[in-house]
C-alpha cells in the first residue's frame, strides 16, 4: 500500500485503507448512524456484525481483510463525529486541527491542516508578543488567513462527504474520486 490511499465504498459509507508505521495498514471507517443501527439492530457484536456486512458490499474490501491479519483483539470507535462549522476564535482562543473545523477523512488532509494551522497560530501569536500586532489585527489575520487556506478544502470535502454516503450519489461520487490526482484509488462495490 505504500505511497497510495485506498477508498473503498459500501451503501452509506466507506473504509479508508492507509499504510502507518512497522509496514501495517489503518483501516478505517465512517458510516451513516442510520445504516449501521439498520445492520446492527439484533447483533450481540455490533461492529463484528457491521464489519462482515460491510465486507459483503465491497468485494475488493473482502478481499484485502481475508489477507490482513489484526493487531488488535478489538475494534477502536467512536461516535457522533460532527462535520458542522465550528468558530475559527473562541473565547479570544485560536482555534486549530479539528477545534477549528473537521475536514471529512476521505481528504486525508486532516492532520496537514491542523499542522498548517498551528504554525499560522504560532507565527501571529509570536508577533503579538513581540508588540508588533494589536490583540484585534492577530484575530483578524488569523480568521482571514485560516478562511483563506482551509475554507475551499472544508467545502470540497463535505461535498465529496455527500456523495460517499448517500447511495444514490455513490456511483457519480466514485466516478469524481477516480478523477482526483493519485495517490487516491477507490475501489467501487
Amino acid at each position: 500500500m505504500s505511497q497510495h490511499i485506498e477508498l473503498h465504498a459500501f451503501t452509506g459509507g466507506y473504509c479508508g485503507l492507509s499504510e502507518i508505521e512497522n509496514n501495517r495498514t489503518n483501516a478505517c471507517l465512517i458510516v451513516r448512524q442510520d445504516v449501521f443501527q439498520q445492520i446492527t439492530a439484533q447483533a450481540t457484536t455490533p461492529i463484528d456484525t457491521f464489519i462482515q456486512w460491510m465486507q459483503h458490499q465491497n468485494p475488493a474490501l473482502s478481499a484485502w481483510f481475508a489477507h490482513a491479519t489484526p493487531v488488535s483483539d478489538h475494534w477502536h470507535s467512536i461516535s457522533g463525529v460532527s462535520f458542522i462549522r465550528k468558530p475559527v476564535i473562541e473565547n479570544d482562543a485560536l482555534m486549530v486541527g479539528d477545534s477549528a473545523g473537521m475536514i471529512p477523512p476521505l481528504t486525508g488532509n486532516g492532520m496537514a491542516m491542523a499542522l498548517e494551522a498551528g504554525k499560522m497560530a504560532a507565527f501571529l501569536a509570536n508577533h503579538f508578543l513581540a508588540g508588533h500586532l494589536t490583540a484585534a489585527d492577530l484575530k483578524q489575520q488569523y480568521r482571514q488567513q485560516w478562511r483563506q487556506q482551509f475554507q475551499t478544502r472544508l467545502l470540497l470535502g463535505q461535498f465529496l462527504q455527500r456523495f460517499a454516503l448517500q447511495p444514490h450519489l455513490l456511483s457519480p461520487g466514485l466516478h469524481l474520486f477516480n478523477a482526483m490526482p493519485k495517490p487516491f484509488i477507490v475501489h467501487t462495490p
